[in-house]
């Protein structure tokens, strides 16, 4: 089954990569074996799991992210919608355009 979206990272020298997010659970952090890694190559202050990403329903756009880590993530909403903080072991359904900051890198959905 396809869950349909992306996730675009970018760190602070200009690297970039578009992700697709192709399954109902996907692991982002800085260790090998999650499903996108943040090496330490690009950027640092990434956990080695960092967050998740649950697709909201199978086959329909939308997902909620998951902070696994015990510090809050800045997180920039979408049109101009301001800022909030995601707190440690907390979560928030994403709407596109919707960035994260985790360490060096910004992830935008």
């Amino acid at each position: 089954m396809s869950y349909n979206g992306t996730v675009h990272v970018t760190d602070k020298t200009g690297w970039a990569k578009t992700f697709p997010l192709e399954k109902a659970l996907t692991m982002i952090g800085s260790a090998a074996f999650n499903d996108i890694v943040l090496p330490e190559s690009h950027g640092s202050g990434v956990a080695s799991v960092h967050i998740q990403l649950i697709s909201s329903q199978p086959g329909k756009r939308g997902f909620r992210m998951v902070n696994l880590v015990s510090d809050p993530l800045e997180m920039l909403l979408s049109e101009a919608r301001g800022r909030i903080l995601v707190p440690a072991k907390g979560s928030r359904e994403l709407t596109d355009g919707d960035a994260l900051r985790l360490g060096d890198f910004q992830l935008t959905f």
